[in-house]
């Protein structure tokens, strides 16, 4: 397996994205979370595609995609560009794998369009407003200038703690990965985007809880039982919104659970996606 997936550009609304796809089959659409990029889904994308046609994009503002001022950095936007993205490629309906920050944008999309979604693989990630179940690191991230100090100014230095704290035990990403991951940090725009990400997440939170009732995809809930960024509580609490949904809690499993357990990770999603009674 080469240390990154090559790439190519995919062009949605005029936006350039960081791109690649393998495999035939269903539609999956890998969604990446943060401070990861497309790269984080390597090895396991492959493994997808074995029995599915897997696409994973970089976020606008993240990776190797474009970050136009005026785009919307919120989990609004990103749904839309989501949306976007599925059109671009002549997907009318598709599979969704979504974690942390790519878990919202999954869930709204599903919600608000539900004839776009399958199924819904998430986890570790953010679903509802509840501040209590967070991290400092993500609260920093939320609040006026301690957002501002820690990516303005420890920008590599705040993505080499996200992945230090976030793996339960070791790191478990390649050195190209982390230099992948990395290079985000040294943008401007990546660093604008990423605080408008998450300082839209109460309204966006909000808006998930009193709309969850109408989700109707299949749902599989993954979360590392000693997630530091978000406690395996969110995922306990979206399946008591959703009660046709699967939750598996992990035990010795951090925030990367895909990285973390990735042939746990693997036989869950494929059965899942496989299984025609769900």
């Amino acid at each position: 397996m080469p240390a990154l997936m090559p790439t190519q550009t995919l062009t949605v609304r005029g936006l350039r994205l960081r791109y690649h796809v393998e495999g035939d089959g269903d539609p999956v659409i890998l969604l990446h979370g943060f401070p990861e990029t497309l790269q984080g889904w390597n090895g396991r994308l492959q493994a997808l595609a074995k029995c599915f046609r897997v696409h994973a994009f970089d976020w606008p503002g993240m990776g190797g995609s474009d970050a136009p001022r005026d785009f919307s950095y919120t989990y609004e936007g990103y749904a839309r560009l989501l949306e976007d993205v599925m059109d671009a490629l002549g997907v009318g309906a598709a599979h969704l794998v979504g974690t942390d920050i790519g878990m919202p944008p999954a869930l709204l999309l599903a919600i608000r369009r539900p004839g776009r979604v399958r199924k819904l693989v998430v986890f570790d990630g953010p679903a509802f407003e509840r501040p209590a179940l967070l991290s400092w690191e993500i609260t920093a991230l939320r609040t006026p200038w301690l957002g501002e100090v820690l990516v303005y100014g420890f920008p590599r230095s705040a993505v080499w703690l996200a992945l230090e704290r976030g793996f339960y035990g070791r790191r478990r990403i390649s050195g190209d990965q982390y230099e992948d991951f990395q290079a985000q940090a040294r943008r401007q725009r990546t660093r604008d985007a990423t605080l408008e990400l998450f300082r839209s997440g109460q309204s966006t939170f909000g808006a998930i809880e009193r709309e969850i009732h109408q989700l109707t995809a299949p749902m599989l809930i993954l979360w590392g039982e000693e997630d530091v960024f978000i406690a395996p509580e969110m995922g306990m609490l979206l399946k008591a919104a959703c009660p046709h949904a699967r939750l598996e809690i992990v035990p010795q499993c951090g925030h990367f659970l895909h990285q973390e357990v990735p042939r746990y990770f693997d036989q869950q999603v494929m059965a899942f996606l496989a299984d025609a009674d769900q």
